[in-house]
């Protein structure tokens, strides 16, 4: 039997109230035993390998064979499955790269969301998981995602191409693929989040949202320093689904304007301030927390609700 390489993860999952799924393998066929019939694939050279990963004589794997250099994109052979928002996927296979290969030869998993029910159309996200990987050596490469409030299919493509992106063939083996919905369910940050947020025991300071898309966002804190001076605090932010957490790393906040018409642009400086995250627990409870490097300040935490939605983004 060749050897294993250890657990390559590209993202780490976290913990959230969702419903639990019994671990159900949805590949047909993921030890390929007996053919690939269950995957698409249209100019690449794919096909039945007998070479098997745990050296069964009964069993083999995919071998994906690239032709074209780096223009690998809709290519690769992929198997599309059906999805609901708010899913938490867990994907992974086995890959070999023979040591003849060329020396930027490498590999990736890749994921596609899609608002399609057939992954045809109206991509919404794609994300690669391309692992260091030991030539005539098996290495595992695992992904794991939460659809978008939006994802009706995911495509799951594995790609051998050219890291230099140059001409050139490259080949490589792929075995024991998985693919589980480990939890559905799961709440997901959505548009309904623009809105304005505050702590009703505190009204008279809140927070500004505005979802941009599915991956960024605009906050604006509207409070006050400690000496009781307005304080305006804004930044933009990511997204971290995992988490269901919107991350601002560079939040600013600003000095020296003043009221029209006096008010001179050149005056104005942004000033940084620290760093805000919101977690939600839904689309109408939250709880931020925030770091500050400015002194007229301190970090802390404190529970957000929903104030009011906008027109036509209703919280469902």
């Amino acid at each position: 039997m060749k050897p294993m390489n250890t657990l390559w993860l590209a993202l780490v999952l976290a913990g959230g109230p969702a419903m639990a799924l019994a671990q159900d393998n949805l590949i047909p066929d993921p030890g390929f035993d007996s053919d690939i019939s269950a995957w698409t694939f249209n100019t690449w050279d794919v096909t039945w390998d007998g070479t098997d990963r745990r050296g069964s004589a009964n069993s083999g794997s995919i071998r994906v064979h690239n032709t074209d250099g780096p223009n690998f994109s809709g290519r690769a052979p992929f198997i599309c499955f059906p999805a609901e928002p708010g899913t938490v996927l867990d994907m992974g296979v086995w890959v070999w790269l023979g040591a003849d290969e060329v020396d930027n030869a490498t590999t990736s998993m890749g994921i596609l969301q899609y608002a399609s029910d057939d992954c045809s159309s109206e991509q919404l996200s794609s994300t690669f998981s391309i692992p260091p990987l030991e030539r005539n050596e098996w290495t595992e490469v695992s992904l794991q995602q939460v659809t978008l409030h939006n994802t009706r299919s995911v495509r799951m493509a594995l790609t051998a191409f050219r890291s230099d992106q140059g001409p050139g063939d490259v080949t490589a083996l792929f075995d024991d693929a998985w693919y589980v919905e480990a939890e559905r369910g799961r709440y997901v940050v959505d548009p309904s989040l623009s809105t304005s947020w505050y702590r009703p025991e505190e009204s008279g300071h809140g927070v500004m949202l505005t979802m941009l898309d599915s991956f960024n966002a605009w906050m604006c804190w509207f409070a006050f320093d400690n000496a009781g001076e307005p304080a305006w605090l804004c930044g933009a932010g990511k997204v971290n689904a995992l988490r269901d957490t919107l991350v601002f790393n560079e939040v600013f906040t600003v000095e020296g304007g003043m009221f029209p018409p006096d008010f001179d642009a050149d005056l104005v400086e942004q000033v940084a301030w620290g760093t805000v995250q919101i977690e939600f627990a839904s689309c109408r409870s939250a709880t931020m927390q925030w770091s500050t490097t400015n002194p007229r300040f301190q970090n802390g935490s404190m529970p957000l609700t929903r104030l009011a939605p906008l027109w036509s983004l209703p919280c469902e």
